[in-house]
């Protein structure tokens, strides 16, 4: 093989290369765009689910520390 056949063949594989990892990270940016899995949805209801429950709950104490403050109010009286 002479010097100039083999400069071919590396020009052609670094051709080969880029084209290659063009389409591979085409191909990333393309599963990235997918609609959310079905897990992943299941863990957003989730999330959200936990979320309003400790709402719920930061709500429920409120309104057990009102009433406990109101009694104790009522029976120093």
């Amino acid at each position: 093989m002479r010097l100039h056949e083999k400069t071919l063949t590396m020009k052609t594989l670094i051709k080969l290369s880029a084209t290659l990892a063009i389409i591979l990270s085409l191909g990333v940016v393309a599963t990235g765009c997918k609609e959310k899995s079905p897990m992943e949805k299941a863990g957003d209801d989730i999330k959200k689910a936990a979320d309003s429950t400790a709402d719920a709950a930061k709500d429920a104490a409120q309104k057990t520390a009102d009433a406990a403050k109101k009694a104790e109010d009522a029976v120093k009286k």
